[in-house]
């Protein structure tokens, strides 16, 4: 699961802002750079394991290797 995915689990970016107790701004942020902050990765990891969401925020914001 990427980060979009699990934003998009978490019911959009109006809900995930609500989660996440920051703006839908910073959401948009977030999916627009496919990166979550280092300071929010834990608070990520509690919400996914809290809504059993398969989700590795640092597995999902690695960029990916090209061969």
């Amino acid at each position: 699961m990427n980060l979009t995915q699990f934003l998009a689990a978490l019911g959009g970016t109006q809900q995930a802002a609500r989660a996440f107790a920051t703006t839908p701004q910073a959401i948009s942020n977030w999916k627009r750079r496919q990166r979550l902050p280092a300071a929010r990765q834990l608070q990520a990891l509690m919400i996914a394991r809290k809504k059993r969401l398969p989700f590795n925020p640092v597995a999902a914001t690695q960029p990916e290797v090209r061969r």
